[in-house]
């Protein structure tokens, strides 16, 4: 088992045609996951984009994100 989490993020090109935005939207998902720290260690997470998923605001994204990830931490 590792001593860390991974995490993986696909966005395809359903969700938007332009790398610019797909890319803004990985790299707001990495830094929302790199800051909940309190998942056990050694768990492989991957998150799916959506469509229509840039069209929500960063801090709806943040809310989600959180209570998915809490709600992974309490099942362990």
């Amino acid at each position: 088992m590792l001593s860390y989490n991974r995490f993986g993020f696909v966005v395809s090109k359903k969700v938007d045609k332009r790398a610019v935005v797909r890319n803004r939207l990985k790299r707001v998902l990495r830094e929302l996951a790199q800051e909940y720290k309190d998942i056990q260690p050694g768990k492989d997470m991957l998150f799916i984009v959506i469509k229509n998923f840039y069209t929500v605001s960063t801090e709806e994204i943040q809310k989600t994100v959180s209570e998915v990830l809490k709600n992974l931490n309490l099942e362990q």
